[in-house]
């Protein structure tokens, strides 16, 4: 049976996915905070609270994945994401929100190795594997086009009330987590143990193999870069909002804010959408080595412009959110392919692991900066910092191997799932 076609479970999946969009909080919670009278520095050490959250936990939530079952880690991370709106509803006091953003970094470790190593052994089971890509990047899509219509619908309920966008945003990660309850496990894996001892090994082993090594670096610091300019989106783009919509009004009111930036994440999103929706396609036609030269350029010269042409910011965010809906169902596919099945949840979540430390220092450097000089200014300086580091990287390594070892790689992969 062909997983891509009508398949209920797929379906189904589609489903969990749509429900997982932050599109409600995404364009306000920084709103949210800030008026709750916390400072840019203070909002960053929000943010590294979830990287170190995701830093603590990702291998061990990974392991559980594999432990208990990669369905009920995925309903574990929903009724956690549904904890983090409720709480920010009351939440008053900084350490409060520390703990409740810390919370939000759990539930994605839940989530990050489960999620794909879920799908990957689902369509495996069909005889089906080279379709994650593709399946990976549809549901990332539709997941996205209803982030663009609820980002909207958050931005109108800000205006209405702070804490209306939060509230609905716990009942859809709720909904997500009575979706995945009609998912059926991993039927291969039923009954199959893995020690901690062996699930780090095999981590370790798999991730510091050369077909993997300088990939997983490589694209973990594409995905912290991109990481840590989401903190400045809405303080980045607050002037070029204001200049362009400040004669706009609604039955001779001024247009709030914050239905402005709701529309705006939705324009964010739909293009993401497009862009997650074309990765298998970039993939066939670029091969995976062509994809990642293309995403980083693109990223590199879009990060750095805004310095001397601030008009473009918006755009530039464009580009960043683009890059990142592209290669993460291109990357995930590169690991599953590289990866055996038993123990999948966990080198997955090893590599999220990398991902959340090279974030820490990217968000603590954009906050410095942008409290010393504008968030244009962090954004660029965060460019700056990924094109050296990433430049480092290549010159060590190149991040994908060639053509013919591939081939060898993902043979053996097969063989041994």
């Amino acid at each position: 049976m062909n997983l891509t076609g009508d398949s209920r479970v797929i379906s189904k999946y589609y489903l969990y996915k749509a429900t997982t969009s932050p599109g409600f909080m995404f364009p306000v919670y920084t709103l949210l905070l800030l008026s709750r009278d916390l400072t840019f520095v203070q909002i960053g050490i929000t943010g590294t609270a979830t990287a170190l959250a995701k830093i603590l936990g990702e291998v061990p939530t990974g392991y559980i994945g594999d432990r208990v079952g990669r369905r009920n880690s995925l309903v574990i991370s929903q009724l956690l994401f549904a904890s983090v709106p409720a709480g920010l509803v009351f939440a008053e006091r900084f350490p409060v929100f520390v703990a409740i953003f810390a919370t939000l970094g759990l539930a994605e470790t839940f989530q990050s190795g489960s999620g794909d190593a879920w799908l990957y052994d689902t369509l495996l089971e069909e005889a089906d594997a080279e379709s994650f890509t593709s399946v990976r990047g549809r549901a990332g899509a539709l997941r996205k086009f209803v982030g663009s219509v609820t980002m909207v619908l958050g931005g109108v309920l800000y205006a209405v009330n702070q804490i209306y966008p939060f509230v609905a945003a716990a009942c859809m990660s709720a909904l997500g987590a009575l979706v995945l309850v009609t998912l059926p496990p991993n039927r291969h894996l039923e009954g199959e143990t893995l020690s901690p001892t062996s699930a780090l090994s095999a981590a370790r082993t798999q991730l510091l193999s050369i077909p993997l090594r300088s990939f997983v670096l490589f694209v973990g610091l594409l995905f912290a870069a991109i990481r840590a300019t989401e903190e400045f989106i809405q303080p980045a783009t607050a002037g070029a909002i204001e200049a362009t919509v400040s004669s706009l009004t609604i039955a001779g009111q001024p247009l709030p804010d914050s239905a402005v930036l709701g529309v705006m994440y939705a324009s964010f999103t739909l293009v993401s959408a497009v862009a997650s929706d074309s990765a298998g396609s970039l993939s066939s036609r670029l091969g995976t080595k062509g994809v990642l030269a293309l995403v980083s350029s693109a990223m590199v010269v879009s990060m750095l412009i805004p310095t001397l042409v601030p008009a473009v910011v918006i755009p530039t965010f464009f580009v960043l959110q683009a890059s990142k809906s592209i290669m993460r169902p291109i990357a995930n596919q590169y690991i599953n392919d590289r990866t055996d099945s038993f123990g999948r949840a966990t080198v997955l979540s090893a590599f999220s692991l990398l991902f959340g430390l090279l974030t820490v220092p990217f968000m603590l450097i954009g906050g410095v900066v942008a409290d010393r000089t504008s968030a244009i200014v962090a954004v660029a300086g965060i460019g700056g910092v990924y094109l050296l580091s990433s430049l480092c990287s290549v010159v060590w390594e190149s991040p994908v191997v060639g053509a013919t070892e591939q081939s060898e790689s993902g043979a053996a992969s097969a063989a041994t799932d």
